[in-house]
């Protein structure tokens, strides 16, 4: 008989963390839409990932059942990833958050 020790789901899901700023995904052209997901690694929306409001942003973090693996970012990184999200987003540092939850895949 074989007993598997560790995490055992039978649906699928994975966890993140992003860095990010909530967006006016309601007033936005199709157009902009489409440059929005070619400038960010994700969009999470309401209702399908476990936000309160439409956040575009970067993965510090994406880790499914599947994919346990580490990562690390010193402080420099982490600066250079902020400075980029605002440019790409058109806001201000205290606009940017780090958002985490569960997805459903």
């Amino acid at each position: 008989m074989k007993i598997r020790q560790g995490f055992v789901s039978n649906s699928s899901s994975s966890s993140f963390i992003v860095l990010g700023a909530p967006v006016d995904w309601e007033n936005m052209t199709e157009t902009e839409r489409d440059e929005l997901y070619d400038s960010v690694d994700i969009v999470l929306h309401p209702g399908d990932d476990d936000v309160d409001e439409p956040i575009a942003g970067m993965f510090l973090a994406d880790i499914s059942e599947y994919d346990c693996g580490k990562d690390e970012m010193d402080l420099v990184q982490f600066d250079e990833m902020v400075q980029a999200l605002c440019a790409v987003l058109n806001v201000n540092r205290s606009q940017i958050r780090i958002y985490s939850g569960t997805r459903m895949s």
